[in-house]
């Protein structure tokens, strides 16, 4: 059975610029290839694969959530009031709307991110792999 290899070109000496889709490229790989010079990228399809996406997209709300308050910081402290004791801003209909918007999308992803922790709980209670992960991060 052959051996199935993934590489970035870009990552290989010999053709470094460029769109890869010319025949001296192709030339130039299979002789990193042959030679057995090419630099492999490493790819999985286990489930590692599919808790390292997980993990990625709890990061990408994690940002949104902190992104999302620090901009209504950001609008309290531009009126001069403290968004730890005020809920919405008072005046202008365009801020009590921006406000309200704000805090219920902080809402909304503080819930998906504790739905991800229970899911974060529950893999690490299956997964042997996980739970040393973890002990050796503490």
């Amino acid at each position: 059975m052959g051996k199935i290899l993934i590489c970035e070109p870009f990552q290989n000496r010999l053709v470094q610029s460029g769109p890869k889709t010319d025949k001296s490229d192709s030339k130039k790989l299979c002789t990193l290839l042959r030679n057995g010079s090419l630099k492999e990228v490493f790819h999985t399809t286990d489930e590692l694969y599919h808790l390292r996406k997980l993990v990625s997209i709890y990061d990408d709300y994690v940002n949104a959530s902190v992104r999302m308050k620090n901009q209504r910081s950001s609008m309290f402290l531009s009126e001069g009031k403290d968004h730890k004791k005020e809920k919405i801003l008072s005046g202008s209909t365009i801020k009590k709307f921006i406000t309200v918007k704000q805090n219920s999308t902080i809402e909304h992803i503080d819930l998906i991110r504790k739905e991800f922790e229970i899911l974060f709980k529950k893999i690490e209670k299956e997964n042997e792999t996980v739970r040393n992960r973890l002990r050796y991060r503490e």
